[in-house]
């Protein structure tokens, strides 16, 4: 279910990209260092943390990013959307990266590949809406990033 979630979430922020407030180059950058950011701090956040404390962390943040977007997305700030959707995307990349590299802390080897594949078949036939969903009227999509952030901190505790 955390996988699913966070598969969910990765693609519809990736889909909802062309309909964030502002400039989509400037978001696109952000999106790249955002990427950047998550990839290096999931590394970090599993070498200290258990992966349920890592994947509470990546999925609080993302929930909370989502929130402030939530609230701010009609803002005159220009720089605050950047800001959000940075973090937004910082917790749903650290959430997936986490979910890779952790299965084969979970499983043992001998299981990995069938892991894999299973949750990726499920997880693939439930993101294939994400790109539906993100060409909902505004605020459908990030509402819905919301409620997946909330139920993967549920079902990953």
């Amino acid at each position: 279910m955390v996988w699913l979630h966070g598969s969910f979430n990765f693609y519809l922020i990736t889909f909802y990209l062309k309909y964030f407030p502002g400039n989509i180059f400037v978001n696109a950058m952000c999106f790249a260092f955002a990427d950047l950011i998550a990839y290096s701090c999931s590394g970090i956040v599993l070498k200290f943390f258990y992966i349920r404390q890592g994947m509470f962390f990546s999925y609080s943040l993302s929930l909370v990013a989502g929130i402030l977007y939530l609230l701010n997305y009609n803002t005159t700030i220009p720089w605050l959307i950047p800001v959000l959707v940075v973090f937004a995307r910082i917790g749903g990349s650290m959430s997936f990266n986490i979910g890779y590299v952790s299965v084969s802390r979970l499983f043992p080897t001998k299981f990995v590949t069938s892991v894999f594949g299973i949750v990726n078949f499920f997880a693939h036939l439930i993101t294939v809406g994400s790109p539906i969903v993100a060409e909902l009227p505004e605020p459908i999509p990030f509402v819905v990033f919301c409620v997946n952030a909330s139920f993967a901190i549920v079902f990953g505790l």
